[in-house]
Protein backbone atom coordinates (compact mmCIF):
# COMPACT_ATOMS: atom_id res chain seq x y z
CA UNK A 1 0.00 0.00 0.00
CA UNK A 2 2.05 2.90 -1.28
CA UNK A 3 -0.79 5.39 -1.54
CA UNK A 4 -0.97 6.20 2.15
CA UNK A 5 1.67 6.29 4.83
CA UNK A 6 1.10 7.32 8.43
CA UNK A 7 3.68 8.37 10.97
CA UNK A 8 3.71 10.00 14.37
CA UNK A 9 3.36 13.37 12.64
CA UNK A 10 0.20 12.43 10.77
CA UNK A 11 -0.24 11.89 7.07
CA UNK A 12 3.23 11.90 5.54
CA UNK A 13 2.31 10.96 2.03
CA UNK A 14 -0.44 10.18 -0.38
CA UNK A 15 0.65 9.33 -3.88
CA UNK A 16 0.80 12.61 -5.85
CA UNK A 17 -1.44 10.98 -8.44
CA UNK A 18 -4.24 10.68 -5.90
CA UNK A 19 -4.14 14.41 -5.21
CA UNK A 20 -4.02 15.21 -8.90
CA UNK A 21 -7.02 12.97 -9.51
CA UNK A 22 -8.95 14.75 -6.77
CA UNK A 23 -9.02 17.99 -8.80
CA UNK A 24 -11.05 16.64 -11.74
CA UNK A 25 -13.01 14.42 -9.36
CA UNK A 26 -14.10 17.48 -7.38
CA UNK A 27 -15.12 19.19 -10.62
CA UNK A 28 -17.20 16.21 -11.73
CA UNK A 29 -18.75 15.55 -8.32
CA UNK A 30 -19.70 19.20 -7.89
CA UNK A 31 -21.29 19.58 -11.32
CA UNK A 32 -22.95 16.19 -11.01
CA UNK A 33 -24.48 17.03 -7.64
CA UNK A 34 -25.80 20.36 -8.91
CA UNK A 35 -27.24 18.69 -12.01
CA UNK A 36 -29.06 16.09 -9.93
CA UNK A 37 -30.40 18.83 -7.66
CA UNK A 38 -31.17 21.28 -10.47
CA UNK A 39 -34.96 20.97 -10.19
CA UNK A 40 -34.97 21.62 -6.46
CA UNK A 41 -32.96 24.85 -6.25
CA UNK A 42 -32.52 28.17 -8.07
CA UNK A 43 -29.55 29.01 -10.27
CA UNK A 44 -28.23 31.46 -7.67
CA UNK A 45 -28.44 28.82 -4.94
CA UNK A 46 -26.65 26.33 -7.17
CA UNK A 47 -23.82 28.80 -7.86
CA UNK A 48 -23.35 29.53 -4.15
CA UNK A 49 -23.49 25.83 -3.29
CA UNK A 50 -20.96 24.98 -5.99
CA UNK A 51 -18.64 27.78 -4.88
CA UNK A 52 -18.62 26.62 -1.26
CA UNK A 53 -17.91 22.99 -2.15
CA UNK A 54 -15.21 23.80 -4.68
CA UNK A 55 -13.57 26.29 -2.31
CA UNK A 56 -13.29 23.64 0.40
CA UNK A 57 -11.86 21.10 -2.03
CA UNK A 58 -9.46 23.58 -3.65
CA UNK A 59 -8.14 24.97 -0.37
CA UNK A 60 -7.87 21.46 1.01
CA UNK A 61 -5.87 20.13 -1.94
CA UNK A 62 -3.53 23.11 -1.92
CA UNK A 63 -2.83 22.71 1.80
CA UNK A 64 -2.49 18.96 1.38
CA UNK A 65 0.16 19.45 -1.32
CA UNK A 66 2.11 22.08 0.59
CA UNK A 67 1.90 20.48 4.03
CA UNK A 68 1.43 16.73 3.55
CA UNK A 69 2.51 16.12 7.15
CA UNK A 70 -0.63 17.93 8.32
CA UNK A 71 -4.11 16.42 8.14
CA UNK A 72 -5.85 19.77 7.62
CA UNK A 73 -5.69 19.64 3.83
CA UNK A 74 -7.13 16.14 3.75
CA UNK A 75 -9.90 17.09 6.17
CA UNK A 76 -10.91 20.15 4.16
CA UNK A 77 -10.90 18.10 0.96
CA UNK A 78 -13.17 15.51 2.56
CA UNK A 79 -15.45 18.28 3.83
CA UNK A 80 -15.74 19.63 0.29
CA UNK A 81 -16.71 16.30 -1.23
CA UNK A 82 -19.10 15.65 1.66
CA UNK A 83 -20.69 19.07 1.05
CA UNK A 84 -21.83 17.91 -2.39
CA UNK A 85 -23.34 14.76 -0.92
CA UNK A 86 -25.67 17.01 1.06
CA UNK A 87 -26.56 18.89 -2.14
CA UNK A 88 -28.31 15.75 -3.36
CA UNK A 89 -31.06 16.34 -0.79
CA UNK A 90 -32.55 18.92 -3.18
CA UNK A 91 -32.99 16.40 -5.98
CA UNK A 92 -36.45 15.52 -7.23
CA UNK A 93 -35.26 11.93 -7.71
CA UNK A 94 -36.53 10.21 -4.58
CA UNK A 95 -33.65 7.76 -4.07
CA UNK A 96 -31.07 10.50 -4.61
CA UNK A 97 -32.89 12.88 -2.27
CA UNK A 98 -33.07 10.23 0.46
CA UNK A 99 -29.31 9.68 0.22
CA UNK A 100 -28.64 13.41 0.25
CA UNK A 101 -30.91 13.95 3.26
CA UNK A 102 -29.10 11.21 5.20
CA UNK A 103 -25.75 12.90 4.43
CA UNK A 104 -26.93 16.49 4.57
CA UNK A 105 -24.72 17.60 7.46
CA UNK A 106 -21.88 15.07 7.26
CA UNK A 107 -19.43 17.72 5.99
CA UNK A 108 -19.52 19.38 9.42
CA UNK A 109 -17.54 16.50 10.93
CA UNK A 110 -14.24 16.92 9.04
CA UNK A 111 -14.72 20.71 8.93
CA UNK A 112 -14.97 20.99 12.72
CA UNK A 113 -12.11 18.50 13.07
CA UNK A 114 -9.92 20.70 10.87
CA UNK A 115 -10.67 23.79 12.95
CA UNK A 116 -10.21 22.17 16.36
CA UNK A 117 -7.09 20.31 15.23
CA UNK A 118 -5.39 23.16 13.36
CA UNK A 119 -2.52 23.36 12.37
CA UNK A 120 -1.52 19.68 12.56
CA UNK A 121 -4.96 18.12 12.45
CA UNK A 122 -4.51 16.68 15.93
CA UNK A 123 -6.77 18.07 18.66
CA UNK A 124 -4.97 19.45 21.70
CA UNK A 125 -5.88 17.90 25.02
CA UNK A 126 -8.72 15.65 26.07
CA UNK A 127 -11.39 18.31 25.50
CA UNK A 128 -10.35 18.74 21.89
CA UNK A 129 -10.45 14.99 21.23
CA UNK A 130 -13.87 14.62 22.86
CA UNK A 131 -15.27 17.58 20.91
CA UNK A 132 -14.02 16.17 17.59
CA UNK A 133 -15.69 12.83 18.29
CA UNK A 134 -18.92 14.57 19.29
CA UNK A 135 -18.80 16.64 16.10
CA UNK A 136 -18.62 13.53 13.93
CA UNK A 137 -21.56 11.97 15.80
CA UNK A 138 -23.51 15.22 15.50
CA UNK A 139 -22.76 15.52 11.76
CA UNK A 140 -23.73 11.92 11.01
CA UNK A 141 -26.99 11.97 12.99
CA UNK A 142 -29.44 14.13 11.03
CA UNK A 143 -31.91 14.58 13.93
CA UNK A 144 -29.10 15.96 16.09
CA UNK A 145 -27.80 18.23 13.36
CA UNK A 146 -31.31 19.57 12.73
CA UNK A 147 -31.75 20.43 16.40
CA UNK A 148 -31.16 24.13 17.04
CA UNK A 149 -30.29 23.50 20.68
CA UNK A 150 -27.72 20.82 19.84
CA UNK A 151 -26.26 22.97 17.07
CA UNK A 152 -25.73 25.89 19.47
CA UNK A 153 -24.05 23.55 21.98
CA UNK A 154 -21.77 22.06 19.32
CA UNK A 155 -20.80 25.51 18.03
CA UNK A 156 -19.91 26.58 21.58
CA UNK A 157 -17.88 23.40 22.19
CA UNK A 158 -15.91 23.84 18.95
CA UNK A 159 -15.08 27.42 19.90
CA UNK A 160 -14.19 26.42 23.47
CA UNK A 161 -11.95 23.54 22.33
CA UNK A 162 -10.20 25.76 19.79
CA UNK A 163 -9.58 28.50 22.35
CA UNK A 164 -8.37 25.81 24.77
CA UNK A 165 -5.90 24.56 22.16
CA UNK A 166 -4.66 28.10 21.70
CA UNK A 167 -4.11 28.52 25.44
CA UNK A 168 -2.27 25.20 25.71
CA UNK A 169 0.07 26.02 22.84
CA UNK A 170 3.17 28.20 23.07
CA UNK A 171 5.44 30.13 20.73
CA UNK A 172 4.88 29.58 17.00
CA UNK A 173 2.22 26.98 17.77
CA UNK A 174 0.11 29.52 19.63
CA UNK A 175 0.48 32.08 16.84
CA UNK A 176 -0.61 29.48 14.29
CA UNK A 177 -3.74 28.72 16.31
CA UNK A 178 -4.95 32.31 16.05
CA UNK A 179 -6.22 31.32 12.60
CA UNK A 180 -8.12 28.41 14.12
CA UNK A 181 -9.72 30.62 16.77
CA UNK A 182 -10.88 33.05 14.08
CA UNK A 183 -12.26 30.19 11.97
CA UNK A 184 -14.03 28.72 15.01
CA UNK A 185 -15.61 32.09 15.76
CA UNK A 186 -16.88 32.41 12.17
CA UNK A 187 -18.21 28.85 12.25
CA UNK A 188 -19.90 29.46 15.60
CA UNK A 189 -21.68 32.51 14.21
CA UNK A 190 -22.68 30.65 11.05
CA UNK A 191 -23.95 27.58 12.89
CA UNK A 192 -25.41 29.10 16.01
CA UNK A 193 -26.66 32.38 14.56
CA UNK A 194 -29.59 30.92 12.66
CA UNK A 195 -30.34 28.45 15.43
CA UNK A 196 -30.48 31.15 18.09
CA UNK A 197 -32.70 33.30 15.87
CA UNK A 198 -35.11 30.40 15.37
CA UNK A 199 -35.13 29.58 19.07
CA UNK A 200 -35.80 33.20 20.01
CA UNK A 201 -38.45 33.44 17.32
CA UNK A 202 -40.12 30.27 18.55
CA UNK A 203 -40.08 31.65 22.09
CA UNK A 204 -41.61 34.94 20.98
CA UNK A 205 -44.22 33.07 19.00
CA UNK A 206 -45.11 30.98 22.01
CA UNK A 207 -45.47 34.10 24.19
CA UNK A 208 -47.67 35.74 21.56
CA UNK A 209 -49.86 32.67 21.36
CA UNK A 210 -50.29 32.62 25.14
CA UNK A 211 -51.18 36.32 25.17
CA UNK A 212 -53.76 35.81 22.46
CA UNK A 213 -55.18 32.81 24.28
CA UNK A 214 -55.53 34.77 27.52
Amino acid sequence: MRFLRWSGDGVTGFAPGVRRAAWPAGLVVGLGAEWLARSGQSLAAAVVDLTVGWTLIGCGLLLWSRRPQSRIGLLLTLAGFAWFLGTLASSRIEAVAVLGTALLFVHRGPLCHAIVGYPSGRPSGRLGMIVVVLCYVYAAAVPLARSDVVTVVVAFLVLAATVGGYLLAAGPGRRARVTAVAAAAVLAVALAGGSVARLVGAGSGAETSCAVGI
